[in-house]
């Protein structure tokens, strides 16, 4: 019998605790997401045709009444016996009574607790109220797969967080895409970086007769340009630049960084330079320490149209 859906998340958990976060955080994952459907309706949802047979789906659901508890336990019974195949997975999002709080009175909203008719119950206040759905979810929290405390949990650290770990179920690694490219800074001013290097500081084969026609991809060139300790030295503080950019890009759950290296025409130094630092990156021992991120490097020489002209 094939699986209706592959993997089934269910992100539930307490208000303020950070459930819409994680639920754009999975539909950035290009996981369907259907948020907040009633209780009664998870089966419907489950079976409707329009997500039949797909690799992921993602329910979001509120625990406001006893009904929500029990919705959830049935659904996740009914899943098990109606999809045998389907791996499920259950998110819980949890937070400190004070954090949620905190939350609640910066955002100046109730909390929606709902008693057994779905009567709104706003009169019992938020502290009650976060104690109230605490109780309603405790069964749910015991099925849970995963619980994410978000007490000290930035939105960002929780997007990359989750990003990971769709990431692990999927088998999939996230991709992230490392640009650089050479320019003359005279001639190509208006390019989009998040790192400018200037490499007009090193030696220089324009000034050398022999050298001033060819390029930084010339082999003549590069041992030129980069075979002394200025350069050597340049190029080493500037990896350890890039690499730490590298780790706040991802950190931020970002898919890649644009890097820059400009010499006065973009032929020479700035090409010897661009060419190199690919190379460091991509035989570096600190991708493999990188887990699920499959990087791609890319170079470009923005001047290269104009060489020798």
């Amino acid at each position: 019998m094939k699986a209706k859906v592959k993997n089934l998340i269910v992100i539930t958990g307490l208000s303020g605790a950070g459930i819409s976060s994680a639920a754009r955080a999975v539909e950035d994952a290009n996981i369907q997401v259907v948020s907040n459907p009633p209780a009664s309706l998870l089966v419907d949802v489950f079976n409707a045709p329009s997500i039949q047979i797909k690799d992921f789906l993602c329910l979001t659901i509120q625990l406001n009444s006893k009904n929500d508890t029990q919705g959830i336990i049935q659904f996740l019974k009914h899943v098990k016996v109606a999809s045998p195949k389907t791996k499920v997975e259950v998110w819980y999002l949890n937070a400190s009574n004070e954090v949620i709080l905190n939350r609640f009175r910066r955002q100046r909203r109730p909390h929606l607790i709902k008693n057994e008719d779905g009567v709104e119950e706003n009169a019992i206040g938020i502290e009650s109220s976060i104690d109230e759905q605490r109780k309603l979810g405790s069964k749910v929290f015991d099925l849970a797969t995963w619980e994410i405390d978000t007490s000290q949990t930035s939105e960002n650290d929780l997007r990359q967080m989750i990003t990971q770990k769709v990431n692990f179920i999927n088998e999939k690694k996230q991709t992230f895409d490392i640009s650089i490219a050479s320019f003359g800074i005279e001639k190509d001013r208006q390019v989009p970086l998040d790192f400018l290097f200037n490499c007009r500081d090193l030696p220089n084969p324009y000034w050398e007769e022999e050298l001033k026609k060819k390029n930084g991809l010339d082999a003549v060139v590069k041992e030129y340009v980069l075979n002394n300790a200025t350069s050597k030295q340049f190029l080493d503080n500037i990896e350890e630049v890039i690499w730490n950019g590298i780790s706040l890009a991802l950190h931020s759950n970002r898919a890649g960084i644009a890097i820059g290296f400009g010499c006065t025409g973009g032929q020479h130094r700035s090409v010897c330079v661009s060419e190199e630092m690919v190379d460091r990156i991509k035989n570096s021992s600190r991708l493999d320490k990188i887990p699920n991120i499959q990087f791609n490097v890319f170079v470009s020489h923005l001047a290269r149209s104009s060489w020798n002209n």
